[in-house]
């Protein structure tokens, strides 16, 4: 059984009240003892609803308070990946589809190796009901792997698991999000994106293929706020499109295509 630990970024000064290593978990303040280092552990724990449960490779994380970043710590961009929800398998095929092999790899390694190659300083990647069993066979490297408990609401579950991590901490300025169903995309096109989006972080920035929006868009800080919040099954650029509006950089190529049921995949990959 793995230890709970809580993440602390080097440097930092403890939380007080948060005890460790007595295998129990995180211990959490009653209201009002923040600060003051008493740490007494509740009774029976709230229900999760939402709140993630965060892994790095084997370790698992309680995401528990957010970090106070220096003044003089460098803003990050992360490369946030979707891979939450899951479709029926068939007989015969792995139990989740991101394990599926597309180019002699499993789905989602593809995509994880090629998000490793865009300009972000972070990889975090969102799972659903068989994380365990992706985590057995993919190695994530230093990636952030958060586990969404709410996968079947919909795919506004992932997208508030995520942003919910990255808002804990002051020092991600943006997130770069693409579905984890999704390979092919090149770090050239990220790189413009990315490059569009630095130039007014207001506005999420996608690409544009051949006249079609489409994914990673590049979504600032200042939106987060507003994205935890919605529920369901969402079009996340058409809601962007809505609100805050999409900017856009032209790319001159048909888009990738995402792999979202096993007909979707290379014939004897299924």
């Amino acid at each position: 059984m793995p230890r709970l630990r809580l993440p602390r970024p080097r440097g930092r000064r403890r939380l007080s009240g948060v005890r460790r290593g007595d295998g129990a978990g995180p211990r959490r303040h009653r209201r009002g003892d923040r600060g003051r280092g008493r740490g007494r552990r509740l009774g029976p724990s709230r229900p999760r609803g939402d709140r993630p449960r965060a892994l790095r490779g084997r370790r698992v994380l309680a995401v528990q308070h957010p970090h106070r970043a220096h003044p003089m710590t460098r803003r990050k961009l992360a490369g946030l990946v979707l891979a939450a929800e899951e479709a029926e398998a068939d007989a015969g095929a792995p139990p989740s589809r991101y394990l599926a092999e597309v180019g002699g790899q499993p789905l989602l390694a593809r995509v994880l190796a090629e998000v490793s190659t865009w300009p972000v300083d972070e990889l975090v990647v969102v799972l659903g009901p068989h994380a365990e069993e992706i985590l057995e066979r993919i190695d994530v490297g230093e990636a952030t792997v958060l586990v969404d408990e709410g996968w079947a609401e919909g795919s506004a579950s992932a997208l508030r698991v995520g942003l919910d991590y990255l808002l804990r901490s002051p020092v991600y300025e943006g997130a770069v999000v693409v579905p984890g169903d999704l390979p092919g995309v090149e770090p050239e096109i990220v790189e413009g994106l990315v490059e569009r989006w630095r130039r007014d972080d207001r506005r999420p920035v996608a690409p544009e293929y051949r006249y079609t929006a489409g994914w990673p868009v590049v979504v600032g800080r200042t939106v987060f706020g507003r994205l935890v919040g919605l529920e369901g099954e969402v079009d996340l650029l058409e809601n962007l499109r809505g609100h805050e509006g999409i900017a856009t950089v032209h790319v001159d190529r048909l888009p990738p295509r995402r792999l979202v049921a096993t007909v979707d995949l290379p014939a004897g990959r299924r």
